[in-house]
């Protein structure tokens, strides 16, 4: 379709094995689920491969310039999309993607359940979650924007085969419920601002991690900063790792792991700085880094154990 659009699901199902089973291609669209209703929109294209490409792949479009369009995802449209609603939605982005808008893609409310040959929610521009219950499982990413990725509200429970929230700008968590039963990396962007919430975050690498470039080339200023919220990591690689600096204002965080000395709880390349909040970091000492003592207001201790505590045992500091 083209044009501002509105669609109510109501007990609405789609299976496509074809092409991308809705499709908007100009203007906006609203996709609202009605209350109390269950609907399914499933992809059953074979997933794509990185050898695909122009008029031949499945679900594309070819213009009078020859360019194709790849409809890359289960719901996807060129303009602004949200989707909101009292009902619940199943996507299943078989091809690649569950949900794409190659502008903002916007969440506002709803229960939604979606698997993904690639990223789950996909938005090119902006990603924004206002609100809704979401279980998201996915091969690649399950947020994913190559700008701003925000998080307002909302209970997301994701297993991601890569990132789980991933901004190639910034990505900020405002409130909200998140576990991540697994990924690679939990958190990443450029900026990662974490002012409230409650994270839980497993991860076979980074945790937090704060890294990226411009598209340019020149130089970006890389930072993680955490001023609210409860935050528990549990990392294969380091626990929070800034490539730039690292800024703690608030809330609570715990770092449990890693346990090999290539790794660490904390770990950055800029200036580590704290003012407040409460951080409790655990994990091999080899590469451990605390907080600047000259640019924090608040007071660290690091303890350092000559052998590995057993699980129960008491660590007194006097």
């Amino acid at each position: 379709t083209d044009g501002e659009v509105k669609l109510i699901l109501d007990q609405f199902s789609i299976t496509n094995s074809k092409d991308a089973p809705i499709v908007h291609e100009k203007g906006t669209v609203q996709i609202l689920l009605k209350e109390n209703t269950e609907n399914k929109v499933v992809d059953r294209r074979s997933a794509k491969e990185d050898t695909d490409s122009g008029a031949e792949k499945s679900g594309s479009k070819t213009d009078d310039t020859n360019a194709s369009t790849d409809f890359d995802a289960a719901i996807y449209s060129e303009g602004d999309l949200l989707l909101g609603g009292q009902g619940s939605l199943n996507v299943e982005g078989g091809y690649e993607d569950g949900i794409h808008s190659k502008s903002a893609l916007t969440m506002e409310s709803g229960t939604y359940e979606i698997t993904a040959s690639h990223h789950g929610l996909n938005g090119k521009k902006t990603l924004t979650v206002k609100d809704g219950t979401y279980g998201i499982t996915t091969v690649e990413d399950a947020l994913h924007s190559k700008g701003d990725v925000s998080v307002e509200n909302g209970k997301l429970t994701i297993l991601a085969g890569d990132d789980a929230l991933h901004a190639d700008q910034t990505l900020t968590v405002k409130n909200g419920t998140i576990d991540i039963q697994k990924s690679n990396e939990g958190l990443e962007g450029i900026t990662v601002n974490v002012e409230g919430g409650d994270i839980s975050i497993q991860s076979s690498d980074d945790g937090i991690n704060g890294a990226g470039e411009s598209e340019d080339g020149s130089a970006v200023d890389i930072s993680v900063n955490i001023s609210g919220g409860k935050v528990k990591i549990v990392p294969g690689g380091d626990g929070i790792d800034s490539n730039g600096n690292l800024n703690v204002s608030g809330g609570t965080i715990v770092v449990d792991g890693p346990s090999d000395g290539g790794n660490a709880p904390i770990d950055y390349d800029g200036t580590a700085t704290i003012t407040g909040g409460t951080v409790l970091a655990s994990g091999n000492s080899g590469m451990f880094q605390g907080f600047d003592e000259n640019s924090s207001t608040q007071s660290s201790i690091i303890d350092y154990l000559d052998q590995n505590a057993k699980a129960g045992e008491s660590i007194t500091i006097t």
